[in-house]
């Protein structure tokens, strides 16, 4: 029998949530649980609802012998990330960070805040089977360096901005693709990664947590995760189900950590958004930006050695892009 742990953060606009407000995410999580595990055939199902002490996490424990990863396939189409609360209460509550399976044992997995501590290590980079750019294919190595687990969010930017002399971003060409409302992220793109950020705001933002932007061999080594395929998974042609990219606006962009993790514990090394790195484009003023986006439709682009360069200026705040920081390790 396998156990697993369902970790859905919640938080309030102001004080704790609601009594009201707990019961209906837990029929809501109940009804999402029950038809998902209906239409899994199990022979056998115990799980439990409960909200954490601190009020703000809800933890649904599964134990069951379903196929989890039908299982999870199906969570993701009936939850989809986020909660709509009852009418009257939409401003009072919000659900911080995708929900993802965990371990039981380690359920701080959860904590948007993670980094995973990555060894230094050598390996072949590029491809010879890829774009111009990215041949020929060398070893590099690189030193220990820590990366965030996740792609900066707006709930993140937001709390760093609130400190900082930042503004808001917003969209360089069109507010269609602005994920915030005025100096404050929308309720339901608060668990999204972050977008319309321009380099010197990426490294701004890094600095601020004593960190920085990774090169991009410490990018593409982390995207690898210890493997030698064309993405993060391996060599399996990218699907919905297992990164965030199609094109569609905003059903692509979804929550960080909404897919599976890869060898390192790292989490949308492909999809979600390009991700602002150190380097230079060749003999460019150009940065380049990594990992492909929801905007992306052609599943190649999401090979962890496809190279994409941008203008870091404010011309080039786009929908499609954000970053995630490192620090190196002593």
């Amino acid at each position: 029998m396998n156990s697993v742990l369902l970790a859905i953060g919640l938080q309030a606009w102001a004080g704790d949530v609601p009594s009201d407000v707990n019961e209906a995410v837990k029929a809501k999580a109940s009804l999402s649980l029950g038809w998902c595990l209906l239409h899994t055939y199990p022979a056998h199902v115990e799980y439990g609802v409960q909200l954490a002490p601190d009020g703000k996490v809800l933890q649904l424990t599964l134990e069951t012998s379903a196929d989890h990863e039908k299982w999870a396939a199906c969570m993701r189409k009936t939850w989809d990330g986020h909660l709509v609360p009852p009418t009257g209460l939409e401003k009072n509550l919000w659900i911080k960070g995708s929900w993802s399976i965990r371990d039981p044992e380690q359920p701080n997995r959860f904590n948007y805040d993670a980094v995973v501590a990555i060894e230094a290590g050598c390996f072949q980079m590029g491809s010879n089977t890829g774009d111009p750019d990215e041949k020929p294919v060398r070893e590099v190595c690189v030193d220990a360096f820590t990366m965030e687990a996740h792609e900066v969010t707006n709930d993140a930017y937001g709390t760093w901005m609130a400190k900082s002399p930042a503004t808001a971003p917003h969209n360089c060409c069109d507010d269609t693709y602005d994920t915030w409302d005025g100096d404050r992220p929308r309720p339901e793109m608060l668990n999204r990664p972050v977008t319309n950020v321009t380099w010197d705001e990426a490294v701004a933002y890094c600095a601020g947590r004593k960190a920085r932007l990774p090169t991009e061999a410490e990018w593409e080594y982390a995207a690898r995760g210890g493997q030698d395929g064309l993405y993060p998974w391996g060599k399996k042609f990218p699907t919905s189900n297992i990164a965030a990219f199609g094109g569609e606006w905003p059903k692509s962009l979804v929550g960080v950590g909404s897919f599976e993790d890869n060898g390192y514990g790292l989490y949308d090394m492909a999809g979600g958004v390009w991700e602002w790195t150190q380097d230079l484009y060749q003999d460019t003023d150009k940065r380049v930006v990594r990992g492909g986006s929801w905007f992306n439709t052609d599943g190649r682009d999401l090979r962890v050695s496809n190279r994409f360069a941008l203008e870091p200026g404010p011309s080039k705040a786009l929908r499609s892009v954000g970053f995630r920081c490192v620090q190196s390790n002593p």
